[in-house]
């Protein structure tokens, strides 16, 4: 839901005359991209955790 609120947000700044997002709306969508991220890392080590040889 997070995602797709941003995407909508990108696509209004792309295509139409809205005001620039400020700069805590930056920071607070990278801070999410980023716990994403590291969720998905987490989640793929656990399921597929790396071989040691």
């Amino acid at each position: 839901m997070l995602f797709d609120r941003m995407r909508s947000a990108r696509n209004a700044d792309q295509y139409s005359f809205q005001i620039a997002p400020s700069s805590e709306e930056i920071k607070s969508g990278i801070k999410s991209a980023d716990n994403f991220i590291n969720r998905m890392d987490q989640l793929l080590n656990e399921t597929n955790p790396p071989n040691n040889p």
